[in-house]
């Protein structure tokens, strides 16, 4: 760039052209800081004279509209903008500016030089603006390369909040956008913009599945301009109500700003609506700017105005503002207590929502000498904060209190005091509430279907899902399908599951993100791994828990390698892990016994993922390194742990030390685990198994005892299986089944022929102090081969048989079923607490290390 050289007047001059650029004058106020044609002549030296003369006569708005219909004639100028940036007199106006310059840079960098974008724009604009305003900035230029031009401009021409306006309202734009989010989230952080940014997406992206791509503006705005008095404020006001209502938030700020163009002074029936819009959209500069013309126009003490706003701070996270604005209220009703109430609610606060709930009690019972006058929705927002802490005599206390209000008839608060109960593991509370229920809409449906299937009582989810299918007054959705697909996952109900995902098909919900990743989780965990890889495969939409569902279910099945290779893909496609997808990863290495991958993705964790170990992943790695044999490596590991270990570390080294036979750190690990949860009976089970197979039965008997002390009670291991439509359950020497007298005769027979290719009897497996004649004959009546048995006799030949034990597989049962496969030549899949054995031809597929 030629030299520019200042003339003693304090105007300079470019030394090529000659032309003289007057010293900038003190600005007017209510005026920008400094004329367009000012700064339009700082790059002169890197501008066409056409170019120039056209900016400096043209304002500001008008540059910018320019400069995205005709970049080529205004590209010159990224080369003299260093200049402008550091000239210390543009600080004030670099602010408007700096929103066309990333336009013309996003043009110019289409898949080209991004990073050196990123780097001038943070270098500079950081010097100047300072990091607060960069962070957002250099994280829109990061995407230059990645997703359109025309999207880049969009984004760099727009505060960050009209950005997300944008994302909600044009799902072309939203589109265009996501195509550069996996690339800027890696950008220093920007985590935070990048998740408000994904979830913007995934609204759009429902919005999109219903089809639902008009707005009301569309069909509001031709009759306004035609037959309302656009010089009248009620009609304003109407229309902003009309399109908040409609959820066109955007377009209600829109004709708020066009009103006060007007002159029109509002009045307080135009704040509600327009302070909502921008709690809509989660716009905390315009709700502000609303903020300050209620002031200023006398309204900020209307008690439905200062309600809004309560409202707006709480869902812009601002708290601390919303509890201000509401203790100086001078006039506070239920909408103004509710409001506060689901903001502190919104923002992850339950306790003090129900601090602040008892507050209102009191007040309103001390002014009128009578009940808080409560509602509906108040009931609601306080039942949600019950859910949070699972206070279960406080969900009663608010049950009882909406029955005395005879409110507890209204759908939206038996929904939420289902969701309540549930969560206060009141699961008979949960279901009185759903059947006395006279209306149930989709939501009260859903709702039960999912307590139960996470809870773990499978049968009854489906039987709630069954019931909701034949009901003619609601319809399946994708929430519904989702939580029916969880119990089967949860049951290992395969047959339910496919016709399930035959409902999927023909409801068009293929591509449905969440529907598709729980189908891949219902295969996976009903033994069904290829079937899962393919409809990972047919999924165009995956997100980071689409990718984690795969690997898991990998993992689950042994499949290491597999694993590894999707978490690989996963990189590839710029999917970002969390971290539950490393502990997914870590443990599909334990399973494998991949030790060298595992270290590498624990060590790559912080450094690569920026996520911070936590004891999750440091119980997969103990795992991992018992069950490889380097039990001082995982002893040593969880001494330098920089969280405190908890029951999950120690059970995992506990379980290492029973699968190696080392008694003296078992002990250390079983010490660790009675100080952390004495009431868990699996603990004292493991360590009075491993004393039983060293045979040192006073120390069995003296664990006994100690677990007698503590009233625990060892629960009972059961084995299931589905088979034509029905799931039946085996116990330890069941004699319930109907076909009980069949199994135990084929179960002989079966003995017989074991015995002829070679099985041995386990006897170590029988953990009692008996005969060995004894221990053979409970061996046989092992709940697991109960279940094969019946699966050959009921099956038709050639189909695989897939069981599913609550406990882990005993060493006696895998070898026979091994043996059995290769006489009936059948694959047997049986799943247990820890992981899948695939088993056919006379092998498993965990290869012995389970």
């Amino acid at each position: 760039m030629p030299p520019l050289i200042f003339d003693a007047a304090g105007a300079r001059s470019d030394e090529s052209t000659g032309i003289l650029i007057p010293a900038p004058k003190e600005p007017s106020k209510g005026i920008e800081l400094y004329s367009p044609g000012y700064y339009a002549a700082c790059t002169v030296g890197g501008i066409l004279s056409c170019g120039l003369t056209h900016m400096t006569v043209t304002p500001l708005d008008l540059v910018k509209c320019n400069m995205q219909i005709d970049p080529e004639k205004y590209k010159s100028i990224s080369s003299g903008f260093g200049i402008l940036l550091k000239e210390q007199r543009v600080r004030g106006f670099f602010k408007g500016w700096v929103t066309w310059v990333p336009t013309l840079l996003g043009y110019n960098a289409q898949g080209a030089c991004k990073f050196g974008i990123y780097e001038f724009f943070n270098k500079y604009y950081s010097d100047i603006a300072g990091p607060e305003y960069a962070t957002k900035y250099k994280t829109l230029i990061y995407l230059a390369g990645s997703a359109s031009a025309e999207v880049i401009a969009d984004v760099a021409l727009c505060p960050f909040e009209a950005v997300k306006v944008r994302v909600q309202t044009q799902p072309s734009f939203a589109r265009g956008l996501s195509e550069g989010l996996p690339k800027f989230v890696k950008s220093e952080g920007v985590p935070g913009l990048y998740k408000g940014l994904s979830i913007l997406l995934t609204q759009t992206h429902r919005i999109s599945q219903k089809q639902y791509h008009s707005s009301t503006n569309a069909n509001i705005a031709p009759l306004f301009n035609k037959y309302v008095d656009r010089t009248n404020v009620h009609s304003w006001n109407s229309i902003i109500a009309e399109l908040a209502r409609g959820g066109d938030s955007f377009e209600a700020l829109q004709a708020f700003k066009s009103m006060r163009r007007l002159s029109l002074i509002p009045n307080r029936s135009t704040f509600p609506c327009t302070i909502k819009s921008c709690s809509a959209l989660s716009d905390l500069y315009s709700g502000k700017q609303a903020h300050q013309q209620a002031f200023v126009f006398g309204f900020e003490g209307d008690v439905f105005v200062s309600s809004a706003l309560v409202d707006m701070y709480s869902k812009c996270g601002e708290l601390g503002h919303a509890r201000k604005l509401f203790d100086e209220s001078p006039l506070r009703n239920v909408v103004s207590w509710t409001s506060m109430i689901t903001g502190y609610v919104w923002n992850d606060n339950a306790h003090e929502a129900l601090l602040l709930f008892k507050e209102l009690l009191i007040e309103e019972s001390e002014d009128k000498g009578e009940e808080a006058c409560l509602d509906a929705v108040a009931l609601v927002s306080i039942l949600c904060a019950c859910s949070r802490i699972s206070g279960k005599c406080i969900t009663k206390g608010v049950h009882g209190l909406s029955m005395k209000k005879g409110l507890d008839g209204h759908i939206g608060v038996q929904n939420t005091l289902l969701d309540a109960y549930a969560k206060c593991s009141e699961l008979g509370a949960s279901r009185q509430v759903f059947d006395g229920m006279v209306e149930k809409d989709d939501v009260s449906w859903n709702s039960m279907i999912a307590v139960y299937a996470q809870n773990g009582l499978s049968i009854e989810a489906l039987e709630v899902f069954f019931a909701m299918a034949n009901s003619t007054d609601v319809k399946c959705g994708a929430v519904t399908l989702s939580a029916a697909l969880l119990a089967c996952a949860h049951a290992g109900a395969l047959l339910s599951g496919k016709c399930i995902h035959n409902q999927v098909v023909k409801m068009g919900l293929e591509q449905n993100v969440i529907v598709g990743t729980s189908i891949i989780d219902m295969y996976c965990k009903c033994g069904r791994v290829v079937m899962a890889r393919k409809v990972f495969d047919h999924m165009k939409e995956k997100n980071v828990k689409s990718w984690t569902a795969m690997i898991s279910g990998y993992g689950m099945h042994g499949h290491g390698r597999d694993a590894l290779d999707i978490f690989y893909d996963m990189k590839r496609a710029e999917v970002v892990p969390n971290h539950i997808t490393l502990v997914s990863v870590l443990a599909a290495c334990s399973h494998a016994g991949l030790v060298d991958e595992g270290w590498r993705c624990f060590r790559a964790m912080k450094k690569e993922f920026d996520v911070e170990p936590t004891v999750e992943h440091y119980g997969c790695m103990v795992d991992l390194l018992g069950r490889a044999g380097l039990l001082m490596d995982a002893h040593d590991l969880i001494k330098e742990m920089n969280v405190r270990p908890d029951f999950v570390v120690w059970g995992s080294l506990l379980s290492a030390c029973r699968m190696h036979k080392n008694i003296e750190l078992a002990e250390i690990s079983a010490k660790m685990l009675f100080e952390l949860d004495h009431t868990n009976c699996g603990y004292y089970v493991l360590l009075s198994n491993m004393y039983a197979d060293a045979g040192r039965w006073r120390d069995v008997e003296r664990i006994r005892v100690l677990m007698k002390f503590h009233g625990l009670i060892k629960p009972p291991g059961f084995s299931m299986l589905e088979l034509k439509g029905r799931v039946h359950v085996f116990l330890v020497g069941d004699k319930e089944h109907p076909q009980h007298m069949k199994i135990y005769e084929y179960l002989k027979k079966l003995s017989k022929k074991l015995l002829e290719v070679g099985y041995v009897p386990d006897r170590t497996s029988v953990h009692h102090d008996v005969d060995e004649e004894e221990k053979e004959m409970t061996l046989q009546v092992h709940s697991e081969k109960l279940a094969v048995a019946f699966g050959i006799m009921n099956s038709v030949a050639g189909t695989t048989i897939q069981v599913i034990k609550n406990l882990r597989v005993c060493g006696d049962c895998h070898t026979a079923i091994m043996l059995i496969t290769k006489i009936v030549d059948r694959e047997i899949v049986v799943r247990d607490s820890k992981r899948f054995h695939h088993f056919k031809g006379g092998a498993c597929s965990c290869g012995g290390y389970w």
